[in-house]
């Protein structure tokens, strides 16, 4: 059967996700420091780009005033990577959940981990704070990120691609993407990660009295179970 003809793009950008694919396997975890440098290092991006960033996107608007751009960009990203910064052990450590009487004293616990390659598809009216916030708190989430900056500000879009240390972060951030709506905060680290459940169950716990061989304590068990349910 024939396969489908791919445009050069488009052959880029499934080289592109499978590569980070396979990066997120290999690393399905991301550590607390990991997670931490990749934001010290979007914040770099940011901070040492100052007035590039600010020059592209009034080149984009045919002028857009830099208080704006200060204010509403790039103060804003750097707050959001701090804010992110600080909270960050909190929002990865594992949350703690009921466990029925009938399994105690074993743990339930939800624990927060990476859902793989997150992709952002960014708008053109911000665009370094609409693409960099989402990756923000997909990074702080353990994941790979792929962005497509706006064709709208096709200066931004070039200097995002041809920054030294947009380069150098692409370690963990690759240029080409998708994107989700509640991403700011916390809400961003909750909405792109998956909440594992895991089950600790105790040696204690006779649960297992319920799998062959049966002992004699089963009938005990069972008179047990009923007046719990």
């Amino acid at each position: 059967m024939d396969q489908p003809l791919k445009s050069p793009g488009q052959s880029a950008l499934d080289d592109t996700f499978h590569r980070l694919f396979e990066l997120s396997r290999s690393e399905p975890a991301a550590t607390l420091e990991q997670r931490l440098d990749r934001l010290a290092r979007l914040r770099a991006v940011v901070a040492d780009n100052e007035a590039r960033f600010e020059a592209a996107i009034s080149a984009d608007f045919g002028h857009r005033c830099a208080t704006e751009t200060l204010f509403a960009e790039q103060i804003f990203v750097l707050g959001e990577i701090k804010h992110t910064a600080r909270h960050l052990k909190k929002w990865m450590a594992p949350r703690r959940i009921a466990t029925a009487l009938q399994f105690m004293p074993a743990r339930n616990r939800l624990i927060p981990q990476p859902l793989g390659v997150v992709g952002i598809i960014a708008p053109w009216n911000y665009p370094l704070q609409l693409t960099l916030a989402p990756a923000i708190g997909a990074l702080a989430a353990g994941n790979r990120v792929m962005i497509k900056p706006s064709e709208l500000t096709p200066i931004t879009l070039e200097l995002g691609g041809k920054s030294p240390a947009i380069v150098d972060l692409n370690t963990a951030a690759e240029r080409i993407a998708s994107g989700t709506g509640a991403y700011h905060g916390e809400w961003g680290f909750r909405e792109l990660s998956k909440l594992k459940p895991v089950f600790y169950r105790s040696p204690l716990n006779r649960l297992a009295d319920l799998y062959p061989p049966y002992g004699s304590k089963i009938a005990r068990l069972q008179k047990m179970l009923r007046l719990m349910s």
